[in-house]
Parts: C-alpha cells; sequence; structure tokens
C-alpha cells in the first residue's frame, strides 16, 4: 500500500508543480506588463502594508461580510497549526518550535471542521452564491479533518509507519510500510485536495499585493489628473 500511495503522491506533485509553474510565469508576465503602464515609482510602503494586512487578516472580506470573515480567517488560522502539527511526520529530527505546536495543532484540529461548518452555514443562510466547486472543497475539507481526528482519537495509526511512509517520500525511498484503511482514505483525500486546488490558491497572494499596488497607483493616476 504504501509504494502505490508514494506512487500516487509523485505523479500529483509533478502535475500540480507543472500547473503552478505556469500561473507563476503568466503572473510574473501580467506583473511587468501593469508596471510599464503604471507610474515608475516603488511602491508606498504605506501600500505594501495594507497588501500584507490584505493577504493575513483578509480585510476586503471583512468589509465586505464580517461574520463570513471570522469564520474563513479561524478556518486559515486553524488549517495553518495544523499543517505545521504535522510537520513532525517529514522532519527528522523534530525541531523544538514544531513539538511546541503540537497541542495548539490538536486543538485547531477540532476547530477546523467547525468553522468550516460555519462557513457554509453562513453561505447557505445568506442565500450567497456557492458554487458546486466551492462546496466540493468543503466537503473535501471537512472529510479530511474529520478522518484526521478519528485517526488521532479513535483508530490509532502506527505513528512509526506513518513517518517512515513520508519519510521515504520525502528522501525518494518509497518504502511499504502497512497502513491502516483509514489512514490511507485520509492521505489519499489531502491528495484529490491538492489534484483539485485551483493553481490561483497558491499565487494568490502575489494577485492580491498586485491588487493593492494596482489599485493605489490607479488611484494615484486620476487624483493627479483632477
Amino acid at each position: 500500500m504504501g509504494i502505490a500511495l508514494t506512487l500516487c503522491t509523485y505523479l500529483i506533485m509533478l502535475v500540480f508543480l507543472g500547473v503552478s509553474g505556469s500561473r507563476f510565469l503568466t503572473l510574473w508576465k501580467a506583473s511587468i506588463a501593469m508596471r510599464t503602464a503604471m507610474p515608475k515609482k516603488p511602491p508606498d510602503p504605506l501600500v505594501v502594508l495594507k497588501g500584507i494586512g490584505d493577504i493575513i487578516l483578509l480585510t476586503r472580506l471583512m468589509e465586505a461580510n464580517d461574520l463570513l470573515w471570522l469564520a474563513e480567517w479561524t478556518f486559515h488560522f486553524s488549517f495553518v497549526v495544523v499543517v505545521i502539527r504535522h510537520l513532525r511526520y517529514i522532519l527528522n529530527p523534530v525541531p523544538d518550535w514544531v513539538w511546541y505546536f503540537q497541542t495548539p495543532g490538536l486543538i485547531a484540529g477540532y476547530i477546523l471542521p467547525v468553522s468550516l461548518l460555519c462557513i457554509l452555514a453562513i453561505k447557505l443562510r445568506g442565500k450567497e452564491y456557492l458554487p458546486s466547486y466551492n462546496l466540493f472543497l468543503l466537503v473535501l475539507l471537512f472529510l479530511i479533518g474529520i478522518s484526521g481526528l478519528l485517526l488521532k482519537t479513535v483508530f490509532h495509526s502506527d505513528v512509526v509507519a506513518v513517518k517512515n511512509f513520508m519519510l521515504g517520500i520525502f528522501t525518494f525511498s518509497p518504502r511499504d510500510q502497512q497502513l491502516s484503511l483509514l489512514f490511507a482514505v485520509h492521505y489519499l483525500l489531502v491528495l484529490v485536495l491538492f489534484a483539485s486546488l485551483p493553481s490561483h490558491i497558491f499565487t494568490a497572494p502575489f494577485v492580491i499585493m498586485e491588487a493593492r499596488i494596482r489599485d493605489e497607483g490607479l488611484e494615484a493616476v486620476v487624483h493627479e489628473k483632477r
């Protein structure tokens, strides 16, 4: 089972890197074209700070819907903490700062599916447009969170086997570990998530920063013409 999951991982990662690389190249070209049309001056530090706020604090979403912003920010924060907690499976030796995230990561693991349910409830209650693709991602993330919690609390997986399996992937030395069925399902769901994510999610910070710089630049141009 371990070898099969490893081969699936390599295949999906190759496709993902290819699509993401193409997306970054397109954004880079668009950024160059945009900056040649804008006033040739370095971005204002205040504008950069606003862009960072848009990325980290989701300020634009806050202005549109504060309740949805709270649920979305809670999800993103808990997701990051959970990912950091999982670094213990791919790092050897495990740094002390990763061990510090084990308890917060476990707590975040409970918060994550709740925040996803809140996002879904807010969107449905507000009768906002919810594309089927977004609904699919919400359900997929929820299943990943629930299966992860079950592995931690009820159907305990062999931690040593899981770590050997993950290290085998990242060191390009696949190991045919005996893994539980639930772990295989959980891991496959994660692979489906990677395969399903649009590449613009990973380039979103650059897009948001460019959008903030563009908006501020256009305002400056309009102000000068007045």
